[in-house]
């Protein structure tokens, strides 16, 4: 049982396509408000605006690059969805 809420986990997501989307709506969806998205990165702006849409999130940032998501204030934790060639990046 939990005693009382602490903070919100807030997420950078890299890659915001068909695959991110659905993980981070279903990551939303189970942690009950527990978690933010802060910032959002995507080569194609489109896909970050239509996730952040998706996920109710408008107002987080669509960044430049994935490095401008991650330094973001507020993101704990960096979720990323590129195609594996790009993950070692």
């Amino acid at each position: 049982m939990r005693e009382g809420k602490i903070k919100s986990v807030g997420i950078a997501v890299l890659g915001a396509g068909g695959r991110g989307r659905g993980v981070v709506k279903n990551l939303l969806r189970d942690s009950q408000g527990d978690v933010e998205v802060v910032s959002v990165y995507d080569p194609d702006k489109s896909e970050a605006v239509k996730s952040l849409k998706c996920w109710g999130f408008e107002n987080a940032h669509v960044c430049d690059s994935h490095e401008d998501a991650v330094d973001k204030p507020g993101v704990d934790w960096a979720m990323v969805f590129s195609p594996n060639v790009y993950h070692k990046e």
